[in-house]
């Protein structure tokens, strides 16, 4: 009969030490700093993406670049192995993965960066083995069309798939920012200022609604698609990052993750229901980082290639249970995903 095994793995980035810490969920972490490879050394890593398969993106913001890995596995190890990397930015903050709608097709595969020290938001399309430029928003400014920092940045998701809806934290014009993509082009479709101060991650469930995390008010909001308030958490203490796993088999989970972890070896972080449930929280859960997991500036969590488990994730749009998060401003913020 046939045999499958569902392996998830974990990814964190620590700016502070310019790694990244990774290996499968609930075991401990290797670490990978970029040395010995064709990559050479990460510094100041933050954001990080996944198209919820086996590729996994980084913003290694203080090389001015965002890289793209390969998650392999073999012999109960994970690695990440180097596929590319794109050059030429200015300190990105944050990356996003979208599959344009269509899961099955990987041509037309997408990401987003929030190119921060430019003041830009850059599409490009990397269904081939050179990433291509193809959409980009960088007028600077207060004004409608510009950014001043643009900080973070999600996609749409709806029904197992990605929507060409576009979402930016700018954290100086304390403000959102949604866009829509064409294809070939982003169009800024509107703004929703807000008085969370700075908003250093935003998300997206699967069923359209938008999540944002500012940590210095210590608050988690929730928005509708069109940027409208629905509802806040508040007295979240150091809430840096969230993410919202997508998987049409078991529901949407909202984690929020605080500094708190790293005072208790990264072991306790409180968990949020889904869309269905709104707000309220549940019992904690307990993720295994290691004591030395501070400065962290995002994570993920993400099936390994060569595994599935039909009962879960009988195809690759399920598949897609994914946490992106964005990263803070300061090297000393804090994050970590169960």
């Amino acid at each position: 009969f046939p045999y499958l095994q569902s392996t998830w793995f974990q990814i964190v980035s620590e700016p502070g030490s310019g790694s990244l810490l990774h290996g499968e969920t609930g075991n401990s972490l290797a670490r990978f700093d970029g040395t010995g490879t064709q990559f050479g050394r990460l510094e100041d890593p933050r954001g990080l993406g996944t198209d919820g398969y086996s590729r996994v993106f980084v913003a290694d913001t203080g090389n001015d670049r965002v890289l793209a890995f390969t998650v392999q596995r073999a012999h109960d190890r994970l690695t990440l192995v180097p596929d590319y990397e794109i050059r030429d930015l200015d300190a990105p903050c944050d990356v996003a993965f979208s599959d344009a709608g269509t899961p099955f097709f990987e041509a037309d595969d997408l990401l987003y960066v929030a190119n921060t020290g430019n003041r830009e938001i850059l599409s490009f399309r990397i269904g081939a083995s050179v990433p291509e430029p193809v959409g980009r928003i960088d007028r600077p400014g207060a004004r409608a069309g510009g950014f001043a920092h643009p900080l973070a940045v999600t996609v749409g998701r709806f029904d197992g798939r990605n929507t060409p809806n576009v979402y930016v934290s700018d954290s100086r014009n304390r403000r959102f920012v949604h866009l829509f993509d064409h294809g070939d082009a982003l169009e800024w479709i509107g703004s929703s200022p807000h008085e969370l101060g700075v908003v250093r991650s935003i998300d997206t469930h699967h069923w359209w609604n938008v999540y944002a995390a500012a940590p210095q008010a210590g608050i988690v909001a929730k928005y509708t698609p069109r940027l409208v308030p629905v509802a806040e958490l508040t007295n979240v203490v150091d809430a840096v990052v969230l993410c919202v796993p997508l998987s049409a088999a078991r529901g949407d989970d909202l984690a929020i993750v605080t500094r708190q972890l790293t005072s208790v070896a990264g072991r306790v972080l409180p968990v949020l229901t889904g869309p269905s449930q709104g707000m309220a929280e549940r019992e904690p859960v307990s993720s295994d980082l290691g004591a030395d997991s501070r400065g962290l500036g995002g994570v993920l969590v993400t099936p390994a290639r060569g595994t599935e488990d039909p009962g879960s994730i009988p195809r690759r749009s399920r598949a897609k249970a994914s946490a992106r998060l964005g990263s803070g401003e300061a090297d000393d913020d804090g994050a970590s995903l169960a």
